[in-house]
């Protein structure tokens, strides 16, 4: 069967694995694929579709975030206008497995709607189309019959090891070459983080695939996409600290040689010498590390399964291997004010990293959602963020009797230029725009911080204008 996909654009920097690995496996079974990637390309939207829709597909998908879905049911809608062939349309990613069967209610655009892992869903999903068998054979799927929707049972999870590799091959935006290229070496993470979706969507089971395994998949992409640096989007990536370890001294044994990053970061607490040392050899520059809450008084209320103390440590020794360090810090979670929000802004200055702030989002089926549902008041749903996670035009979802949607976004802005994140309230489509802004709202909010920027951020400004990376 022909099979056409879409990734819309969304707020995130080049490939995600996901329609890769389903475009794998599928052609493995004998399919044929192509994904339009309006994420990585945005030239000629229109003709693309027109070409996509020629090829005259059995099944039209588009995967999805919160951030990506408007643009995701503009595409399908689209689809449905010029397309006159008898389709299944299907929705798949992370808001369809938040929303569950409300996604169809509210989405009348798709017929179906794959929740979590994917690749066996579509195999049995296009297996029951080709026979003509009813979608309720289907495992991982809600689907409308007449004005009835349907949820069939729970999918099997995968076995990560025994996927093909992801196949990019098939994109319209890949010619032959991936900038950064996207590695998946585990699924999966058994901790409660109160803001974290990753047990709705994959559960509490962590897979992970062989070292070998891995290893062989960089040294394909380095010949068939022109790799020269690759991004591990694990979210766990050393819960196994060993196996860690020895897909690093592969990396190294092989002479990969070339950089690569951490974007979802690392725990703080499976840091050891040894570990920090194999990452700076393998080729890691920057480690990131989610801390999320530096107050000792409402740590605790993150559930991270770590302690402040054993952050401090792990940091230390990731810069005493000569790492460069950066954190992620969130906003507003459970039980936090002003004054909670600037005592985790003395504990990363003490640590004398560079840290992302962000405002919390309260994603459905969370327990931080829950918390707001009981203590605070929604001010816009989780649908409205589009574009960019930290751009100051993005809403306040939130606010408690504590912690204003005013005090949040002083914050906001307070917190990132006093860790020279001006590139966060960078609005503007060239140098001189972003620079008058971030003078404009530090005037307002911190106005000692104008001769750093002056001094610092100015530069980094100018590069990031000219899509320098720092």
């Amino acid at each position: 069967m022909k099979v056409l996909l879409f990734n819309p654009k969304g707020p995130s920097e080049g490939y995600g694995v996901g329609l890769a690995y389903i475009a794998a496996v599928l052609i493995r079974k004998g399919h044929s694929v192509r994904v339009i990637d309006y994420h990585n390309r945005e030239d000629n939207k229109l003709q693309r579709l027109a070409d996509g829709l020629r090829w005259q597909p059995d099944v039209i998908g588009a995967s999805m975030n919160s951030f990506t879905v408007v643009n995701a049911k503009k595409i399908i809608g689209e689809c449905r206008e010029r397309y006159k062939k008898k389709t299944v349309y299907i929705a798949g990613g992370p808001y369809v497995t938040m929303k569950q069967e409300d996604f169809l209610r509210e989405n009348r655009e798709f017929d179906c709607a794959a929740c979590g892992e994917a690749e066996l869903t579509f195999i049995q999903l296009l297996d029951a189309l080709k026979k003509r068998k009813g979608l309720g054979s289907v495992k991982g799927i809600i689907y409308r019959k007449g004005n009835k929707i349907i949820k069939t049972g729970q999918q099997e999870l995968v076995d990560i090891d025994k996927l093909p590799f992801p196949d990019f091959s098939v994109y319209d935006s890949v010619k032959g070459y991936i900038p950064v290229y996207p590695l998946l070496t585990s699924r999966g993470c058994p901790y409660s983080c109160v803001f974290c979706l990753n047990v709705r969507l994959f559960g509490r089971k962590w897979r992970s695939r062989k070292p070998e395994n891995v290893v062989e998949e960089l040294m394909r992409a380095k010949k068939e996409y022109n790799i020269k640096t690759y991004a591990i989007q694990d979210d766990n990536f050393t819960l196994n600290k060993e196996r860690a370890k020895e897909i690093l001294r592969l990396v190294i044994k092989k002479k990969i040689n070339m950089p690569f990053s951490l974007p979802n970061g690392i725990r703080a607490d499976m840091v050891d010498m040894e570990l920090a040392l194999l990452l700076k050899k393998a080729g890691c520059g920057v480690v990131k590390i989610g801390i999320e809450n530096g107050d000792p008084a409402t740590f605790e209320y993150v559930k991270k399964g770590e302690s402040l103390e054993e952050i401090e440590k792990g940091v230390k020794i990731l810069k005493k291997a000569g790492l460069r360090v950066e954190s992620f810090m969130i906003i507003g979670l459970i039980n936090t004010d002003y004054k909670s929000v600037m005592r985790s802004l003395a504990f990363v200055k003490k640590l004398g990293i560079k840290t992302n702030w962000y405002n919390a989002i309260p994603f459905e089926h969370t327990e931080l959602y829950d918390w707001v549902k009981e203590k605070g008041r929604f001010l816009a749903h989780s649908d409205k963020l589009v574009g960019s996670l930290w751009t100051p035009d993005q809403p306040i979802l939130f606010e408690t009797p504590e912690f204003s949607a005013k005090e949040r976004k002083k914050a906001f802005y307070i917190c990132n230029s006093e860790t020279g994140n001006y590139e966060f309230f960078a609005i503007g489509s060239n140098y001189i725009e972003k620079s008058l802004n971030i003078l404009k709202t530090l005037w307002q909010y911190n106005k000692k911080r104008i001769p750093h920027f002056m001094f610092f951020g100015l530069r980094k400004i100018f590069r990031l204008a000219r899509g320098i990376p720092d």
